[in-house]
């Protein structure tokens, strides 16, 4: 069977391309990110002036990183305050970050990653400053290096009164 010259450029063409295509393929599955955080355990609850007068204390998230490194996690917190109507951001947003080991290790504490947010971090708990006699929840984001992410409320939404 006779095939002319241009079904076989046209076949070595493909050739090539899937050949590119195949080394693409394992380029991108070489330098794939690591896998995100074992697992992510928000923070568990929260008190209103309980440690100290006019302040929201909460414990700390914890983050188990994935087996081949540690992982550093950013942990975004807004105070919510609500005004009789709704919900509503309360102050300023405060960032931390702190470093996890495969035992779910904070290996570095908890440092404050913007300095005007004016939490302060004391006796294995966040402290964090409100003006005004009301209710308020947090809303959380920890996010890890990894990929690693959990957002939402502390206590699925449960909120404390500050007199």
């Amino acid at each position: 069977m006779l095939r002319s010259g241009s079904f076989s450029r046209k076949r070595r063409s493909l050739a090539v391309v899937g050949a590119l295509i195949v080394s693409a393929g394992l380029v991108a599955l070489g330098s794939a990110p690591a896998q995100g955080a074992r697992q992510i355990t928000p923070p568990q609850g929260f008190a209103c002036g309980t440690y100290y007068p006019a302040t929201i204390s909460i414990s700390p998230p914890r983050v188990w990183a994935s087996a081949n490194r540690p992982e550093q996690v950013l942990w975004g917190i807004q105070i919510q305050r609500w005004n009789g109507t709704r919900w509503y951001a309360y102050g300023p947003q405060y960032m931390f970050w702190s470093t996890f080991n495969y035992y779910g290790q904070s290996s570095t504490s908890w440092s404050v990653y913007n300095t005007s947010s004016g939490g302060r971090y004391t006796n294995s708990k966040l402290h964090l400053p409100v003006k005004h006699v009301g209710y308020y929840r947090l809303a959380v984001s920890i996010s890890s290096n990894g990929g690693g992410n959990w957002g939402g409320f502390v206590g699925d939404g449960a909120h404390c009164y500050m007199n």
